[in-house]
C-alpha cells in the first residue's frame, strides 16, 4: 500500500513533465523518457519499501538471536521465551502503545487503537502513522462543534 501511494504521488509530476514535453519531442523519445521515469519510480518505491521493512526484519532477527542460547540449553526454556516474547509484544501493542499515544494526543486508548487498525488496514504502516493525528484532529473538531451546539442551547458544558 505504501508503494502504491508513493507511485501515485510521484506519477503525477511525471505525467506533467511528459505532457509539457510532448509537443517538442518525438514519440520515440517520449516513450523512452516515460520508461526511464517509470524505472526510477519503481526503484524509489523499492528503496522506500526496503527502508520500511528493514527495521521489522532486524527486530525479528534480534529475537531469534536472543532465543538461540535458550534453544541450545533446553527446549522448554525456548518455548517459555517464545511465549513470553509474544505476550510482551501483545501487551505493548494493545495496551501500552494506545495509552501512551492517546495521552500525548488527547485521545482515549480505544480511539487510538481503532485509528491504528483502520489506518493500517487502509494504507499499511503509513496509514498507522497518519491515522492517529488525523483522528485527533477530527476529535478536536467534533468536540468544538458539540461545544458550540450546547452553548447555543444554553446547556452547561461539563468536562468534555
Amino acid at each position: 500500500m505504501v508503494g502504491l501511494a508513493i507511485a501515485l504521488i510521484l506519477n503525477i509530476p511525471m505525467r506533467a513533465v511528459e505532457s509539457k514535453l510532448s509537443k517538442k519531442i518525438s514519440v520515440k523519445l517520449r516513450r523512452l523518457m516515460g520508461l526511464i521515469l517509470t524505472i526510477l519510480l519503481l526503484l524509489t518505491v523499492i528503496l522506500l519499501a526496503l527502508l520500511t521493512v528493514i527495521p521489522e526484519i532486524v527486530q525479528t532477527f534480534e529475537a531469534l538471536l536472543a532465543m538461540l542460547p535458550g534453544f541450545i540449553d533446553s527446549v522448554t526454556e525456548w518455548v517459555w521465551f517464545i511465549m513470553l516474547f509474544l505476550a510482551l509484544q501483545q501487551v505493548e501493542g494493545n495496551l501500552i502503545y494506545p495509552r501512551v499515544i492517546g495521552s500525548s494526543v488527547g485521545l482515549h486508548g480505544l480511539w487510538v487503537m481503532l485509528a491504528v487498525i483502520i489506518g493500517g488496514g487502509m494504507m499499511g504502516v503509513t496509514g498507522m502513522l497518519i491515522s492517529v493525528p488525523l483522528c485527533s484532529v477530527f476529535y478536536v473538531l467534533l468536540r468544538e462543534s458539540i461545544g458550540k451546539r450546547l452553548a447555543k442551547k444554553c446547556i452547561p458544558i461539563e468536562k468534555m
